[in-house]
Protein backbone atom coordinates (compact mmCIF):
# COMPACT_ATOMS: atom_id res chain seq x y z
CA UNK A 1 0.00 0.00 0.00
CA UNK A 2 1.47 3.76 -1.05
CA UNK A 3 2.29 5.71 1.73
CA UNK A 4 0.90 9.30 0.56
CA UNK A 5 2.03 11.93 3.19
CA UNK A 6 5.17 12.31 5.79
CA UNK A 7 4.51 14.07 8.97
CA UNK A 8 7.74 15.96 10.46
CA UNK A 9 7.09 16.87 14.30
CA UNK A 10 9.21 19.30 14.82
CA UNK A 11 9.62 22.69 17.50
CA UNK A 12 12.26 25.49 17.86
CA UNK A 13 15.13 23.56 19.27
CA UNK A 14 15.18 20.67 16.77
CA UNK A 15 14.32 23.11 13.75
CA UNK A 16 17.79 23.10 12.00
CA UNK A 17 17.36 19.25 11.71
CA UNK A 18 14.27 19.62 10.33
CA UNK A 19 15.77 21.07 7.29
CA UNK A 20 18.56 18.60 6.91
CA UNK A 21 15.39 15.84 7.42
CA UNK A 22 13.12 17.35 4.71
CA UNK A 23 16.14 17.78 2.49
CA UNK A 24 17.25 14.01 2.96
CA UNK A 25 13.75 13.06 2.25
CA UNK A 26 13.20 15.36 -1.04
CA UNK A 27 16.47 13.59 -2.18
CA UNK A 28 14.30 10.49 -2.92
CA UNK A 29 10.74 11.29 -2.69
CA UNK A 30 10.48 14.92 -4.95
CA UNK A 31 6.90 14.62 -4.58
CA UNK A 32 5.53 13.37 -2.05
CA UNK A 33 3.54 15.63 0.74
CA UNK A 34 5.29 16.89 3.74
CA UNK A 35 3.03 18.20 6.38
CA UNK A 36 5.26 19.73 9.63
CA UNK A 37 3.51 19.10 13.17
CA UNK A 38 4.57 22.31 14.92
CA UNK A 39 4.75 22.31 18.74
CA UNK A 40 5.38 26.41 20.08
CA UNK A 41 5.58 24.98 23.54
CA UNK A 42 8.77 26.10 23.68
CA UNK A 43 8.76 29.50 21.67
CA UNK A 44 7.65 30.01 18.05
CA UNK A 45 9.78 29.57 14.72
CA UNK A 46 9.09 30.28 11.15
CA UNK A 47 9.51 27.66 8.38
CA UNK A 48 8.41 29.83 5.71
CA UNK A 49 11.75 29.16 3.99
CA UNK A 50 10.81 25.37 4.16
CA UNK A 51 7.01 25.99 3.00
CA UNK A 52 7.97 28.37 0.04
CA UNK A 53 11.03 26.22 -1.21
CA UNK A 54 10.63 22.44 -0.76
CA UNK A 55 6.88 22.56 -1.23
CA UNK A 56 5.87 21.54 2.55
CA UNK A 57 2.76 22.17 4.54
CA UNK A 58 1.79 22.11 8.12
CA UNK A 59 -1.02 20.62 10.22
CA UNK A 60 -3.44 22.79 11.25
CA UNK A 61 -5.33 21.30 14.74
CA UNK A 62 -6.29 24.23 16.46
CA UNK A 63 -3.63 23.55 19.30
CA UNK A 64 -0.04 24.74 19.39
CA UNK A 65 1.83 23.23 22.48
CA UNK A 66 2.21 19.42 23.08
CA UNK A 67 5.05 19.46 24.71
CA UNK A 68 7.17 16.53 24.07
CA UNK A 69 6.46 14.08 21.70
CA UNK A 70 2.50 13.85 21.50
CA UNK A 71 2.34 15.94 18.91
CA UNK A 72 2.98 12.73 16.83
CA UNK A 73 -0.30 11.50 17.54
CA UNK A 74 -2.44 14.08 15.87
CA UNK A 75 -2.27 12.23 12.65
CA UNK A 76 -3.82 9.34 14.21
CA UNK A 77 -6.53 11.69 14.40
CA UNK A 78 -7.30 12.74 10.84
CA UNK A 79 -10.78 11.54 9.87
CA UNK A 80 -9.97 10.45 6.38
CA UNK A 81 -8.08 6.78 6.23
CA UNK A 82 -4.71 7.09 4.40
CA UNK A 83 -1.38 5.74 4.69
CA UNK A 84 1.31 8.32 6.00
CA UNK A 85 4.57 7.79 7.44
CA UNK A 86 4.99 9.79 10.91
CA UNK A 87 8.47 10.98 12.31
CA UNK A 88 10.89 13.14 14.17
CA UNK A 89 12.94 15.72 12.76
CA UNK A 90 16.08 13.91 13.86
CA UNK A 91 16.09 11.65 11.24
CA UNK A 92 16.97 11.58 7.30
CA UNK A 93 16.59 9.16 4.89
CA UNK A 94 19.41 7.37 3.23
CA UNK A 95 17.74 5.86 0.38
CA UNK A 96 14.45 5.25 -0.76
CA UNK A 97 13.17 3.45 2.45
CA UNK A 98 9.68 4.19 1.91
CA UNK A 99 9.53 1.71 -1.20
CA UNK A 100 9.82 -1.69 0.73
CA UNK A 101 7.58 -0.21 3.78
CA UNK A 102 5.14 0.60 1.06
CA UNK A 103 5.37 -3.36 -0.13
CA UNK A 104 4.00 -4.08 3.49
CA UNK A 105 -0.11 -4.13 3.95
CA UNK A 106 -0.24 -3.91 7.64
CA UNK A 107 -1.97 -0.81 9.20
CA UNK A 108 1.28 0.26 11.36
CA UNK A 109 4.87 -0.32 10.25
CA UNK A 110 7.68 0.15 13.40
CA UNK A 111 10.89 -1.24 13.36
CA UNK A 112 11.30 -2.90 16.79
CA UNK A 113 13.51 -4.79 18.93
CA UNK A 114 12.25 -8.76 19.32
CA UNK A 115 11.42 -8.35 23.48
CA UNK A 116 14.23 -11.43 24.51
CA UNK A 117 16.73 -8.61 23.23
CA UNK A 118 15.94 -6.11 24.95
CA UNK A 119 16.43 -5.92 28.82
CA UNK A 120 13.76 -5.69 32.06
CA UNK A 121 16.01 -2.40 32.91
CA UNK A 122 15.63 -0.81 29.00
CA UNK A 123 12.17 -1.84 29.23
CA UNK A 124 11.27 0.04 32.40
CA UNK A 125 12.98 2.94 31.44
CA UNK A 126 11.89 3.60 27.90
CA UNK A 127 8.68 1.45 27.06
CA UNK A 128 6.27 0.15 29.70
CA UNK A 129 5.58 -0.91 33.33
CA UNK A 130 4.66 -4.20 32.59
CA UNK A 131 3.97 -4.94 35.74
CA UNK A 132 1.65 -2.10 36.38
CA UNK A 133 0.06 -2.92 33.07
CA UNK A 134 -0.65 -6.42 34.41
CA UNK A 135 -2.96 -4.56 37.31
CA UNK A 136 -4.17 -2.02 35.20
CA UNK A 137 -5.17 -4.17 32.14
CA UNK A 138 -5.15 -7.54 33.09
CA UNK A 139 -5.89 -8.77 29.95
CA UNK A 140 -2.81 -7.35 28.07
CA UNK A 141 0.35 -9.73 27.19
CA UNK A 142 3.57 -8.64 27.21
CA UNK A 143 4.43 -7.64 23.40
CA UNK A 144 6.82 -9.61 21.14
CA UNK A 145 8.65 -6.07 20.47
CA UNK A 146 9.05 -2.98 21.57
CA UNK A 147 9.70 -0.36 19.32
CA UNK A 148 10.84 3.62 19.06
CA UNK A 149 8.10 5.87 18.68
CA UNK A 150 10.04 8.26 16.43
CA UNK A 151 9.23 6.68 12.95
CA UNK A 152 6.09 4.72 11.96
CA UNK A 153 3.74 3.78 9.32
CA UNK A 154 0.40 4.79 10.73
CA UNK A 155 -3.34 4.17 8.90
CA UNK A 156 -5.11 7.56 9.72
CA UNK A 157 -8.65 7.36 10.55
CA UNK A 158 -8.75 4.49 12.49
CA UNK A 159 -8.58 5.73 15.88
CA UNK A 160 -10.15 8.99 17.77
CA UNK A 161 -8.97 11.07 20.50
CA UNK A 162 -11.21 9.50 22.80
CA UNK A 163 -9.50 6.28 22.20
CA UNK A 164 -6.76 7.70 24.30
CA UNK A 165 -8.47 9.82 26.94
CA UNK A 166 -7.90 7.61 29.24
CA UNK A 167 -3.93 7.24 28.91
CA UNK A 168 -3.80 10.99 27.59
CA UNK A 169 -4.92 14.36 29.10
CA UNK A 170 -6.24 16.05 26.66
CA UNK A 171 -8.07 19.14 28.13
CA UNK A 172 -5.10 21.65 29.24
CA UNK A 173 -2.98 24.02 27.28
CA UNK A 174 -0.45 20.98 27.20
CA UNK A 175 -1.74 17.67 26.80
CA UNK A 176 -0.18 15.27 29.10
CA UNK A 177 0.39 11.15 29.38
CA UNK A 178 -1.95 10.79 33.06
CA UNK A 179 0.57 8.15 34.35
CA UNK A 180 3.80 8.52 32.70
CA UNK A 181 5.89 6.17 35.19
CA UNK A 182 3.99 3.26 33.34
CA UNK A 183 4.00 4.95 29.80
CA UNK A 184 7.42 5.89 29.76
CA UNK A 185 8.65 8.47 27.05
CA UNK A 186 5.69 9.98 26.49
CA UNK A 187 3.97 8.59 22.78
CA UNK A 188 6.74 6.25 22.99
CA UNK A 189 5.13 4.24 25.85
CA UNK A 190 1.30 5.13 24.84
CA UNK A 191 2.02 3.56 21.21
CA UNK A 192 4.51 0.61 22.72
CA UNK A 193 1.17 -0.60 24.92
CA UNK A 194 -1.81 0.75 22.71
CA UNK A 195 -0.72 -0.68 19.34
CA UNK A 196 0.28 -3.91 20.72
CA UNK A 197 -3.42 -3.59 22.40
CA UNK A 198 -5.34 -2.80 19.48
CA UNK A 199 -3.14 -5.20 17.58
CA UNK A 200 -4.16 -8.26 20.10
CA UNK A 201 -7.96 -7.44 19.84
CA UNK A 202 -7.96 -7.39 16.22
CA UNK A 203 -8.66 -4.03 15.47
CA UNK A 204 -5.73 -3.31 13.77
CA UNK A 205 -2.55 -4.74 12.41
CA UNK A 206 0.85 -4.27 13.33
CA UNK A 207 4.02 -5.23 12.10
CA UNK A 208 8.22 -5.12 12.88
CA UNK A 209 10.69 -4.28 10.14
CA UNK A 210 14.22 -3.25 10.27
CA UNK A 211 14.16 0.26 8.58
CA UNK A 212 15.75 2.55 11.15
CA UNK A 213 19.35 2.43 12.68
CA UNK A 214 21.10 4.54 16.01
CA UNK A 215 23.56 6.04 14.54
CA UNK A 216 25.90 4.52 17.51
CA UNK A 217 25.59 1.04 16.11
CA UNK A 218 28.30 -0.74 14.50
CA UNK A 219 26.47 -1.06 11.17
CA UNK A 220 25.86 3.01 11.25
CA UNK A 221 29.24 3.94 12.44
CA UNK A 222 30.28 0.93 9.30
CA UNK A 223 28.41 2.90 6.32
CA UNK A 224 29.77 3.94 3.40
CA UNK A 225 27.46 6.81 2.74
CA UNK A 226 29.11 8.48 0.33
CA UNK A 227 29.71 5.66 -2.06
CA UNK A 228 25.89 4.87 -1.23
CA UNK A 229 24.90 7.99 -3.20
CA UNK A 230 25.75 7.24 -6.73
CA UNK A 231 24.30 3.46 -6.50
CA UNK A 232 20.49 4.67 -5.56
CA UNK A 233 20.91 5.13 -1.59
CA UNK A 234 20.53 2.79 0.78
CA UNK A 235 16.91 1.77 1.77
CA UNK A 236 16.63 2.71 5.59
CA UNK A 237 17.14 5.47 7.55
CA UNK A 238 19.62 7.25 10.78
CA UNK A 239 17.41 8.15 14.14
CA UNK A 240 19.93 10.32 16.23
CA UNK A 241 17.23 9.54 19.16
CA UNK A 242 18.66 10.88 22.15
CA UNK A 243 22.19 11.97 20.58
CA UNK A 244 21.42 15.35 19.39
CA UNK A 245 24.00 17.83 19.93
CA UNK A 246 23.94 21.75 19.86
CA UNK A 247 26.75 21.63 17.21
CA UNK A 248 26.19 19.08 14.44
CA UNK A 249 29.88 18.31 14.74
CA UNK A 250 29.57 16.77 17.50
CA UNK A 251 27.31 14.17 16.69
CA UNK A 252 27.95 10.98 15.92
CA UNK A 253 28.20 9.95 12.13
CA UNK A 254 27.76 14.08 11.67
CA UNK A 255 28.72 13.90 8.02
CA UNK A 256 25.65 12.46 6.98
CA UNK A 257 23.61 15.32 7.94
CA UNK A 258 25.78 17.83 7.50
CA UNK A 259 25.39 16.49 3.51
CA UNK A 260 21.92 17.19 3.75
CA UNK A 261 22.24 20.28 5.28
CA UNK A 262 24.40 21.13 2.85
CA UNK A 263 21.45 20.10 0.17
CA UNK A 264 19.16 22.24 1.42
CA UNK A 265 21.31 25.35 1.14
CA UNK A 266 22.53 24.46 -2.17
CA UNK A 267 21.12 27.25 -4.51
CA UNK A 268 20.16 29.22 -2.14
CA UNK A 269 21.71 33.06 -2.21
CA UNK A 270 23.60 33.99 0.61
CA UNK A 271 22.98 30.04 1.64
CA UNK A 272 26.36 29.51 3.51
CA UNK A 273 25.82 33.14 5.78
CA UNK A 274 22.42 31.73 6.37
CA UNK A 275 23.62 28.33 7.33
CA UNK A 276 26.21 29.83 10.36
CA UNK A 277 23.65 32.48 11.33
CA UNK A 278 20.89 29.52 11.65
CA UNK A 279 23.63 27.24 13.55
CA UNK A 280 24.56 29.72 16.20
CA UNK A 281 21.10 30.00 16.85
CA UNK A 282 20.45 26.63 17.04
CA UNK A 283 23.59 26.50 19.57
CA UNK A 284 22.04 28.81 21.50
CA UNK A 285 18.24 27.99 21.16
CA UNK A 286 19.87 24.28 22.44
CA UNK A 287 21.50 25.61 25.47
CA UNK A 288 18.53 27.91 26.42
CA UNK A 289 15.83 25.60 26.44
CA UNK A 290 18.42 23.31 28.71
CA UNK A 291 18.68 25.98 30.87
CA UNK A 292 14.87 27.29 31.37
CA UNK A 293 13.64 23.48 31.62
CA UNK A 294 16.45 22.79 34.03
CA UNK A 295 15.34 25.73 35.90
CA UNK A 296 11.93 24.64 35.96
CA UNK A 297 12.66 21.21 37.08
CA UNK A 298 14.27 22.74 40.15
CA UNK A 299 11.11 25.15 41.07
CA UNK A 300 8.61 23.01 40.14
CA UNK A 301 8.35 20.91 43.27
CA UNK A 302 5.73 22.78 44.46
CA UNK A 303 3.29 21.90 41.27
CA UNK A 304 3.29 18.24 41.94
CA UNK A 305 5.61 15.37 40.55
CA UNK A 306 2.95 14.99 37.87
CA UNK A 307 4.68 17.80 36.27
CA UNK A 308 7.69 17.62 37.42
CA UNK A 309 8.36 13.93 35.61
CA UNK A 310 6.83 15.78 32.44
CA UNK A 311 9.56 18.10 32.23
CA UNK A 312 12.24 16.02 33.28
CA UNK A 313 11.29 13.87 30.34
CA UNK A 314 11.07 16.84 27.68
CA UNK A 315 14.50 18.32 29.20
CA UNK A 316 16.18 14.86 28.47
CA UNK A 317 13.98 14.93 24.64
CA UNK A 318 15.13 18.77 23.96
CA UNK A 319 19.11 18.28 25.32
CA UNK A 320 19.72 14.39 23.81
CA UNK A 321 20.49 13.66 27.06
Amino acid sequence: MTIDRIFIACYVGDVRLTRACVASIRRWYPKIRITLIKDYSQGSFSTRDLCRRWEVDELVTGRTNYGWSLSKLEPLFLKEQARCFIMDSDIVFLGPVLDALGRCDADFIVSGYPAHEVSSEEILKHYLDIEKLKVLDPEFQPPPFYFNAGHLVATTGVFSRSDLSHIIDWSGVIPYVRDPKTYCCADQGVLNYFLHQQAGKGRITLESIDFAQWPKTPRARGLRFAESLSHGGIPFMLHWAGLRKPFLRDMIRHDIIEFFENEYYRGVRFGGAIKLARAASYAWTSYRIKLVVGTKIKLGQSIGPRWVAQLKRFFRAATGE
